[in-house]
């Protein structure tokens, strides 16, 4: 364990790919010694099985870059998508995580994040999308189906199930309630005896090459090297044009009361302080 903790740190250093780590060569130790660390701030991956992972999953809230790392994995290896964990921005569900899945946990900065969302409330009502950002803040996250036909419409005899708490089925009390639970199912995964990687939006824009080599050097997946992906972000937004994001004096009157909402635990464990005034 030490071996392969020495040769990340020196690789994270470094600009150059580095050699896969072969399982039972003592870098990786066998059975329930398999790899786990967080790998500098914005990553960090467990391999829980000797086999190597064939399909994938992502996950993650809306504009937290699902879209991104899904055009770098379909771009850069040959992995298949793995379906039954459900809609990738909902809470993960299935009966069986084998050794030939790997998921791929995704999380963005809360201070970037909600003027995001703010813009682009996908799913929610009319209503929802004319609020200011004050009330954005503190309304019921309400959200529906999405039906595709003459255009993209919800409709709203049909609450967007994944959207929901998972153990009341009510709507979340607000955005930031819906975010401490998500992340906190994403955060699970440690629990779960599967393959995952948990990784930072901001850690992979800038080291979309390094993650490619650590999914190549921890879990054997064979990559190409990493090439400039043009677009990624989702279409079709229902509501045009696009309303602006919250301004720097409204996010900022605001910050108290969604630092009183937020949990301080798990923006720690995802790598996001409390703490700091928004730049």
């Amino acid at each position: 364990m030490k071996s392969i903790k020495r040769r990340l740190t020196k690789f994270l250093k470094s600009e150059g790919p580095i050699e896969p780590v072969p399982v039972g060569s003592g870098a990786i130790p066998d059975g329930a010694e398999h790899f786990y660390g967080r790998i500098a701030d914005g990553v960090e991956l467990y391999r829980a099985f000797d086999a190597v992972p064939t399909r994938y999953a992502v996950h993650g809230e809306r504009s937290t870059g699902t879209n991104f790392i899904n055009a770098i994995i379909e771009q850069n290896t040959s992995l298949e998508k793995f379906t039954a964990l459900g809609w990738k921005h909902g809470i993960m569900n299935s009966p069986k995580l084998d050794e030939s899945v790997l998921i791929i946990a995704i999380v963005r900065d809360w201070q970037s994040w909600l003027p995001r969302m703010f813009r682009k409330p996908w799913h929610c009502s009319d209503e929802i999308h004319d609020l200011s950002f004050h009330d954005f803040l503190r309304a019921p996250w309400e959200t529906y189906y999405y039906k595709v036909g003459n255009g993209i419409q919800i409709d709203t005899n049909y609450p967007l199930q994944p959207d929901r708490h998972p153990l009341s089925g009510r709507p979340f009390n607000n955005i930031l309630q819906m975010r401490n639970i998500k992340h906190s199912n994403l955060l699970g995964l440690r629990n779960r005896g599967c393959n995952y990687c948990l990784v930072q939006y901001e850690w992979l824009v800038q080291h979309p090459q390094k993650f490619l080599d650590l999914m190549e050097m921890i879990f054997q997946i064979p990559t190409t090297s990493y090439t400039e992906i043009k677009s990624a972000f989702a279409k079709n937004y229902r509501r045009q044009p696009l309303r602006g994001q919250p301004k720097d004096d409204e996010f900022q009157a605001e910050k108290a009361y969604i630092l009183e909402q937020l949990d301080p635990s798990i923006e720690a464990e995802l790598g996001y302080p409390t703490t700091p005034v928004r730049t």
